[in-house]
């Protein structure tokens, strides 16, 4: 129930953020799981000729359900750096966005079970299975560029960051932009090139080659800033200073520097 208030200035939406970001995430690696059941489930039935292949298959499903997971944690702030604390807007758009995510991966669950299925009665895929496998997850990465969004824009890049940093933070952006054209576009090179009958094998890797390398390109550029000594998204330091500097643990950090 979303309790607010408006005036002129405020615009709240009262929340136990750090929960409710905590329920997002455990819902979605219960959601990702049905992904990982779809692939491997009546692998027991391969025939010798086919094994090869669906262990392939099974390894890169899997490597996508990890990608996704790993974009998806990627783009959850500082508490302060919340969409719920911006306005009620930013936090129904936040759910909102956060349930059709979290429906389009389900499907794409689907998608991956049509994989599994057509390559234990050795068959190709049709356009509509193609189709169920690709469309919901470039509607998955929409939602996460909208989650994204919601975050931080307006808020990145910061007025006192050096030009360089700026532009790499804008080019952060336009790869963000366009990471959910990727699967699209994996989808009609799919169809021009085997027409109407997909194997599934290059179905899959197709698909793995528009999440995880762009999950890289992601993970490189964050990597660079955090370098530069501005990847961080707080201005806490908290994440920075030793544990050892904290309160309760002087004593421990004392005796180690005079030994």
């Amino acid at each position: 129930v979303w309790n607010y208030q408006k005036s002129r200035d405020i615009c709240v939406s009262p929340a136990n953020i750090d929960h409710y970001t905590e329920r997002q995430g455990c819902l979605l690696m219960v959601v990702l799981g049905e992904s990982v059941v779809s692939a491997v489930i009546n692998t027991n039935d391969v025939m010798e000729r086919s094994k090869t292949k669906l262990f392939m298959v099974v390894g890169i499903s899997l490597l996508i359900t990890y990608s996704i997971a790993l974009f998806y944690f990627s783009i959850i702030p500082p508490r302060e750096l919340n969409a719920q604390r911006r306005s009620v807007r930013h936090g129904l758009s936040y759910t909102l966005a956060n349930q059709i995510l979290f429906v389009c991966l389900l499907a794409m669950g689907v998608g991956i079970k049509f994989i599994t299925s057509a390559i234990l009665d050795d068959k190709h895929l049709n356009t509509i299975q193609l189709n169920v496998l690709f469309i919901p997850t470039a509607i998955s990465m929409f939602c996460m560029l909208i989650i994204r969004l919601l975050h931080f824009w307006g808020r990145e890049p910061r007025e006192n960051d050096p030009e360089i940093v700026k532009q790499i933070k804008y080019f952060w952006w336009g790869s963000i932009m366009v990471s959910p054209v990727l699967p699209i576009l994996g989808n009609l090179l799919l169809r021009y090139v085997y027409n109407k009958s997909i194997p599934p094998e290059a179905a899959v890797t197709t698909l793995f080659l528009t999440v995880f390398v762009y999950i890289i390109l992601e993970q490189l550029i964050a990597h660079y800033l955090r370098a530069l000594g501005y990847g961080y998204l707080s201005d806490s330091t908290e994440e920075t200073t030793s544990l050892l500097r904290n309160e309760g643990y002087g004593s421990v950090e004392t005796s180690m520097s005079a030994s």
